[in-house]
């Protein structure tokens, strides 16, 4: 995978979409900004809210409060997620030069069940491969520690045990999470994948390049800060080429998932599975 080339095509790209991808990357992330603050707002407004007098009135009041949180709090979260998918359909097209469509943020929301289901199992099985480095860490977190004047050499050993094993399962986590890269892409290219496929497709397409993906990360990152330095605004300008680099990264790597394919298939009908007749008695 070349980054440079995949930067370069994805900077013609953003260049060519113009205004109509600035002004969708400004609709979307107002869109994100303005769940954001609701979810704050009903945070602060449920804080300051009582229950009255009795310890009871207080204790409803509180149990109601913290429902209404988690309800706001989930339904956030799954218009994020779903504008979220959105704009990934607005990186293809900007990567493709197909015309940047407006209505291209909602496509989440007709796939609602696909999407979110995808982004569960995906959560599962990143649980599932770190649990078994955290559940380790987290019995140990479980034990007192000695103070740090009173440490004795096997103490020092201990912490740094945890520390190392933290730093792994961290490590694992972050490794883990580009084996299912793709994924999202996978899901509106092919709308008669199964969530499932989606998984399995992405898993196999990002099979040897899972650390060309991490430094692809890594040579975006100075971008992603001077956005977040100028506290979101230069994201306008700057998403659609950073979306754009995403998409041409998932072209060259399904082009080359669909090469690896269509040769193992050729390989399947060059040389079949030969069925030997039964023996005779």
């Amino acid at each position: 995978m070349n980054r440079r080339e995949i930067k370069i095509t994805a900077k013609e790209a953003a260049k060519q979409a113009g205004k109509a991808a600035k002004l969708v990357t400004l609709v979307y992330l107002l869109c994100q900004l303005g769940l954001n603050g609701l979810q704050l707002l009903t945070n602060f407004l449920t804080s300051r809210t009582s229950g009255g007098g009795s310890i009871s009135d207080a204790l409803a009041a509180d149990a109601r409060n913290k429902a209404i949180v988690y309800i706001i709090m989930v339904i956030v979260g799954i218009v994020g997620v779903l504008l979220s998918i959105g704009y990934t359909r607005i990186s293809l097209q900007v990567h493709r030069r197909e015309p940047v469509r407006m209505d291209s943020l909602l496509e989440g929301f007709q796939i609602p069940g696909r999407v979110i289901g995808l982004r569960l199992l995906r959560a599962l099985l990143m649980l599932m491969w770190t649990y078994a480095i955290l559940i380790p860490a987290i019995i140990l977190l479980s034990i007192p520690i000695t103070p740090l004047d009173r440490m004795t050499e096997s103490d020092t050993w201990f912490v740094m045990y945890l520390v190392v094993l933290l730093i792994v399962a961290v490590a694992v986590s972050t490794a883990v999470s580009y084996r299912y890269w793709g994924a999202t892409f996978i899901l509106l290219d092919h709308p008669d994948y199964t969530v499932r496929e989606c998984i399995r497709a992405a898993t196999e397409m990002t099979r040897g390049h899972r650390m060309e993906l991490f430094l692809l990360d890594l040579s975006l990152l100075p971008w992603n800060l001077l956005c977040i330095l100028s506290a979101g605004i230069l994201y306008i300008w700057k998403m659609p080429y950073i979306a754009a680099v995403y998409a041409g990264a998932y072209e060259e790597l399904d082009r080359q998932y669909q090469k690896k394919k269509e040769r193992a298939r050729e390989l399947r009908q060059q040389f079949p599975t030969r069925q030997h007749p039964p023996e005779q008695m």
